[in-house]
Protein backbone atom coordinates (compact mmCIF):
# COMPACT_ATOMS: atom_id res chain seq x y z
CA UNK A 1 0.00 0.00 0.00
CA UNK A 2 1.16 3.25 -0.94
CA UNK A 3 1.75 6.17 1.58
CA UNK A 4 -0.95 7.90 0.66
CA UNK A 5 -3.59 5.10 1.06
CA UNK A 6 -2.08 4.21 4.16
CA UNK A 7 -2.74 7.85 5.58
CA UNK A 8 -6.32 7.55 4.34
CA UNK A 9 -6.47 3.93 5.83
CA UNK A 10 -5.08 5.44 9.42
CA UNK A 11 -6.95 8.17 9.21
CA UNK A 12 -10.62 6.24 8.44
CA UNK A 13 -9.89 3.69 11.62
CA UNK A 14 -9.54 6.65 13.95
CA UNK A 15 -12.25 7.90 12.98
CA UNK A 16 -13.91 4.78 12.52
CA UNK A 17 -13.01 4.52 16.59
CA UNK A 18 -14.00 7.82 17.65
CA UNK A 19 -17.43 6.59 16.66
CA UNK A 20 -17.78 3.32 18.19
CA UNK A 21 -16.89 4.48 21.75
CA UNK A 22 -18.41 6.27 24.14
CA UNK A 23 -15.53 8.20 25.66
CA UNK A 24 -17.59 9.45 28.56
CA UNK A 25 -18.40 6.00 29.83
CA UNK A 26 -16.43 3.59 32.21
CA UNK A 27 -16.88 -0.34 32.90
CA UNK A 28 -19.30 -1.25 33.98
CA UNK A 29 -21.65 0.83 32.04
CA UNK A 30 -21.78 0.20 27.99
CA UNK A 31 -18.74 1.65 26.31
CA UNK A 32 -19.97 0.58 22.76
CA UNK A 33 -21.59 2.62 20.58
CA UNK A 34 -24.19 1.08 18.35
CA UNK A 35 -25.37 -2.59 18.02
CA UNK A 36 -22.56 -5.44 18.54
CA UNK A 37 -23.58 -9.30 17.87
CA UNK A 38 -20.65 -10.60 19.85
CA UNK A 39 -19.28 -9.26 23.23
CA UNK A 40 -16.13 -11.08 24.98
CA UNK A 41 -14.21 -9.93 27.66
CA UNK A 42 -10.17 -10.63 28.26
CA UNK A 43 -7.07 -9.24 30.85
CA UNK A 44 -6.32 -6.19 30.29
CA UNK A 45 -2.69 -6.74 30.00
CA UNK A 46 -2.96 -9.02 26.51
CA UNK A 47 -3.61 -5.75 25.06
CA UNK A 48 -0.19 -4.94 26.07
CA UNK A 49 1.86 -8.26 25.49
CA UNK A 50 3.58 -9.15 21.71
CA UNK A 51 1.26 -11.15 20.75
CA UNK A 52 -1.38 -8.12 20.52
CA UNK A 53 0.88 -7.24 16.95
CA UNK A 54 -0.58 -10.57 16.24
CA UNK A 55 -4.18 -10.32 17.64
CA UNK A 56 -4.57 -7.28 15.56
CA UNK A 57 -3.26 -9.15 12.40
CA UNK A 58 -5.88 -11.82 12.72
CA UNK A 59 -8.99 -9.15 12.88
CA UNK A 60 -7.83 -7.32 10.16
CA UNK A 61 -7.66 -10.05 7.95
CA UNK A 62 -10.81 -11.35 9.57
CA UNK A 63 -12.58 -8.43 8.11
CA UNK A 64 -10.39 -7.71 4.77
CA UNK A 65 -9.01 -4.10 6.68
CA UNK A 66 -5.78 -2.14 6.31
CA UNK A 67 -4.99 -0.26 9.79
CA UNK A 68 -6.04 -0.19 13.29
CA UNK A 69 -6.25 3.04 15.14
CA UNK A 70 -5.55 2.12 19.01
CA UNK A 71 -6.46 5.31 21.28
CA UNK A 72 -5.03 5.88 25.04
CA UNK A 73 -8.31 7.56 25.74
CA UNK A 74 -6.84 9.44 28.87
CA UNK A 75 -4.24 11.46 27.05
CA UNK A 76 -6.75 12.61 24.24
CA UNK A 77 -7.69 15.96 25.20
CA UNK A 78 -9.30 16.51 21.77
CA UNK A 79 -11.18 14.08 19.20
CA UNK A 80 -9.54 15.63 16.29
CA UNK A 81 -7.54 13.65 14.38
CA UNK A 82 -3.93 15.61 14.59
CA UNK A 83 -4.56 15.91 18.17
CA UNK A 84 -5.82 12.28 19.07
CA UNK A 85 -2.89 10.23 20.62
CA UNK A 86 -2.79 7.52 18.45
CA UNK A 87 -0.82 4.55 17.25
CA UNK A 88 -1.57 2.47 14.12
CA UNK A 89 -0.97 -0.90 13.39
CA UNK A 90 -1.52 -3.23 10.36
CA UNK A 91 -0.61 -6.70 9.22
CA UNK A 92 3.12 -5.65 9.47
CA UNK A 93 3.59 -4.28 12.64
CA UNK A 94 5.92 -7.00 14.40
CA UNK A 95 5.29 -7.97 18.64
CA UNK A 96 8.59 -6.30 18.70
CA UNK A 97 7.73 -2.77 17.11
CA UNK A 98 4.41 -2.80 19.13
CA UNK A 99 6.52 -2.84 22.07
CA UNK A 100 8.39 -0.46 21.16
CA UNK A 101 5.68 1.80 20.37
CA UNK A 102 4.23 1.32 23.65
CA UNK A 103 7.68 1.76 25.98
CA UNK A 104 8.24 5.24 24.18
CA UNK A 105 10.05 7.37 25.64
CA UNK A 106 10.16 5.53 29.14
CA UNK A 107 7.88 4.90 32.25
CA UNK A 108 6.86 8.45 32.78
CA UNK A 109 5.47 8.73 28.66
CA UNK A 110 5.24 5.06 27.79
CA UNK A 111 2.00 3.86 27.68
CA UNK A 112 3.21 0.45 28.66
CA UNK A 113 3.56 1.77 31.87
CA UNK A 114 0.30 4.03 32.59
CA UNK A 115 -2.84 2.94 33.70
CA UNK A 116 -5.36 4.73 31.31
CA UNK A 117 -7.56 3.44 29.28
CA UNK A 118 -7.40 2.37 25.62
CA UNK A 119 -9.80 1.72 22.33
CA UNK A 120 -8.41 0.13 19.55
CA UNK A 121 -10.83 -0.26 16.29
CA UNK A 122 -9.86 -1.10 12.49
CA UNK A 123 -10.82 1.56 9.19
CA UNK A 124 -13.65 -1.38 8.78
CA UNK A 125 -15.07 -1.28 11.63
CA UNK A 126 -16.16 -4.99 12.19
CA UNK A 127 -14.87 -5.46 15.60
CA UNK A 128 -13.97 -2.54 18.49
CA UNK A 129 -11.95 -3.16 21.94
CA UNK A 130 -11.78 -1.22 24.83
CA UNK A 131 -9.68 -1.50 27.85
CA UNK A 132 -9.29 0.10 31.62
CA UNK A 133 -6.12 -1.14 32.87
CA UNK A 134 -6.57 0.56 36.17
CA UNK A 135 -9.43 -2.38 36.92
CA UNK A 136 -7.52 -4.93 34.79
CA UNK A 137 -10.60 -5.32 32.08
CA UNK A 138 -10.89 -5.48 28.49
CA UNK A 139 -13.53 -6.18 25.99
CA UNK A 140 -13.56 -6.67 22.63
CA UNK A 141 -17.17 -6.49 20.51
CA UNK A 142 -17.79 -7.67 17.15
CA UNK A 143 -20.90 -6.76 14.36
CA UNK A 144 -21.08 -10.37 13.72
CA UNK A 145 -19.50 -13.53 15.50
CA UNK A 146 -15.87 -13.99 14.57
CA UNK A 147 -15.86 -17.47 13.44
CA UNK A 148 -12.84 -17.17 10.94
CA UNK A 149 -9.40 -19.13 11.09
CA UNK A 150 -7.41 -15.54 11.75
CA UNK A 151 -10.39 -14.18 14.12
CA UNK A 152 -10.65 -17.42 16.03
CA UNK A 153 -6.67 -17.47 16.96
CA UNK A 154 -7.07 -14.01 17.58
CA UNK A 155 -9.51 -14.42 20.19
CA UNK A 156 -7.50 -17.01 21.71
CA UNK A 157 -4.21 -15.27 22.09
CA UNK A 158 -6.73 -12.39 24.02
CA UNK A 159 -8.29 -15.34 25.89
CA UNK A 160 -11.09 -13.66 25.20
CA UNK A 161 -14.69 -15.42 26.89
CA UNK A 162 -18.37 -14.32 26.95
CA UNK A 163 -19.05 -12.48 30.52
CA UNK A 164 -21.15 -14.94 31.69
CA UNK A 165 -18.66 -17.76 31.77
CA UNK A 166 -15.97 -15.14 33.88
CA UNK A 167 -18.78 -14.40 36.21
CA UNK A 168 -19.33 -18.07 36.87
CA UNK A 169 -15.74 -18.70 37.01
CA UNK A 170 -15.18 -20.85 34.26
CA UNK A 171 -11.88 -22.43 35.59
CA UNK A 172 -9.49 -18.99 34.23
CA UNK A 173 -6.72 -18.19 35.33
CA UNK A 174 -7.99 -14.46 34.45
CA UNK A 175 -9.01 -12.10 36.27
CA UNK A 176 -11.55 -13.18 39.11
CA UNK A 177 -14.02 -11.66 36.94
CA UNK A 178 -16.22 -14.37 39.85
CA UNK A 179 -15.03 -11.68 42.53
CA UNK A 180 -16.21 -8.65 41.41
CA UNK A 181 -18.33 -6.23 43.99
CA UNK A 182 -21.94 -6.70 43.22
CA UNK A 183 -22.53 -3.45 41.63
CA UNK A 184 -20.13 -4.25 38.92
CA UNK A 185 -21.23 -7.72 38.50
CA UNK A 186 -24.79 -7.09 38.15
CA UNK A 187 -23.36 -3.52 35.47
CA UNK A 188 -21.65 -5.83 33.51
CA UNK A 189 -24.03 -8.51 33.08
CA UNK A 190 -26.27 -5.83 32.32
CA UNK A 191 -24.69 -4.12 29.56
CA UNK A 192 -22.70 -7.33 27.75
CA UNK A 193 -24.80 -10.30 28.50
CA UNK A 194 -25.40 -12.04 25.13
CA UNK A 195 -29.00 -12.51 26.33
CA UNK A 196 -29.55 -8.82 27.10
CA UNK A 197 -32.29 -7.14 25.29
CA UNK A 198 -31.03 -4.73 23.36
Amino acid sequence: MDKKNQKQSQRDALNMLLGLIDFKKKFPENVFRGKWGGVLFFESDAMFSTEFAEVVSGLLRYEGANAASLVNIDEAKSLGFENVSALFLDGEVTGDLYQSFLIGAGPAKGWLYNVDSYACASDVGGWCIYCEKSNDIGVIASREPITSLAGQQALRLLGARPIETLIAGGGSALFPFNRLVDSWREGLMQNYAVTRAD
